[in-house]
């Protein structure tokens, strides 16, 4: 296991460009970002495939204790790249790019989801295995489970209704559409915690934190890419502030906690993307696909 791990870490910065005294000004391009999201999709898989594989060894622990450091972590990209994908569009087409959600965007999350669901029953009912009705037509919604990975879909469709009511109850303005999608984003995770385990909800808020980056993404770039004195007091800021929540502020035993260490760990790789270019087209078609 230990093996394919550092092959694939290795993989991950094949073709990776460090921009040395310059920057990356295409660091959150939809190109870079789906590299990003490839690197995070293969380590997804990594932990998912040691939920079942057993045959562990002590060479196995460091990758063990690197899925354990991790954790929900390894979604925060994703989440801070929706949102920040989503309300560029929005800059730029208007609100109508919102209002077409229920046309557009949620029906074909719901198709793939539904799916994934259908070749799952399918599976079951061959190995004799009981599917109820009631958990068969919840798992079309993402509520419960028939093998496929539901939580993550769920909480984006949640994200994407979210987005939809803020929108049309606010059109035109945007700190209050924003607002309102953190309002309703913690609402949802204080009512969702009542039902669910903790990583349905612990790394939620980076959705909308991905907004906000893209609200202030003008400010941001010109101050953190002032100059390299700039880039570095700003990086080791969030290592700091990272390190300090991860370890020193009661660990990932508190919700908050765990929330505030998803949205800087996601925001520590964002600034390190501003100096290294992980683009490659190996990483692209994974984070694609």
């Amino acid at each position: 296991m230990i093996v394919l791990f550092i092959l694939y870490v290795l993989f991950c910065f094949a073709g990776c460009k460090f921009t040395g005294s310059k920057f990356n000004r295409n660091y959150i391009s939809k190109e870079n970002t789906t590299a990003v999201n490839g690197i995070f999709t293969g380590l997804i898989i990594f932990g998912h495939f040691v939920q079942y594989y057993t045959e562990y060894s002590s060479w196995d622990t460091p990758y063990i204790e690197v899925r354990s450091f991790l954790g929900q972590m390894v979604v925060s990209l994703f989440f801070i790249y929706s949102g920040y994908g989503i309300f560029e569009s929005c800059k730029a087409k208007g609100d109508a790019y919102i209002t077409s959600f229920p046309k557009n965007r949620i029906p074909k999350i719901i198709l793939h989801l539904d799916l994934a669901v259908l070749i799952f029953t399918g599976l079951f009912l061959l190995t004799g295995r009981e599917v109820g009705f009631l958990k068969f037509m919840l798992s079309l919604i993402g509520w419960e489970y028939i093998g496929n990975n539901n939580w993550f879909i769920f909480a984006t469709l949640v994200f994407y209704l979210i987005t939809f009511v803020s929108v049309c109850l606010f059109k035109g303005r945007k700190v209050l559409v924003l607002s309102a999608i953190t309002v309703l984003t913690v609402v949802y995770i204080l009512v969702i915690q009542n039902f669910k385990p903790t990583f349905w909800y612990n790394s939620a808020l980076c959705y909308p934190f991905g907004m906000w980056f893209s609200y202030f993404k003008e400010k941001i770039d010109s101050t953190v890419m002032k100059n390299n004195l700039a880039y570095f007091i700003t990086l080791f800021a969030l290592l700091g502030l990272f390190i300090g929540v991860r370890f020193f502020g009661g660990g990932f035993g508190s919700l908050i906690t765990y929330l505030i260490s998803c949205i800087l760990f996601g925001f520590l790789f964002i600034v390190l993307t501003m100096k290294l270019n992980f683009r490659n087209k190996a990483l692209e078609w994974i984070g694609k696909h």
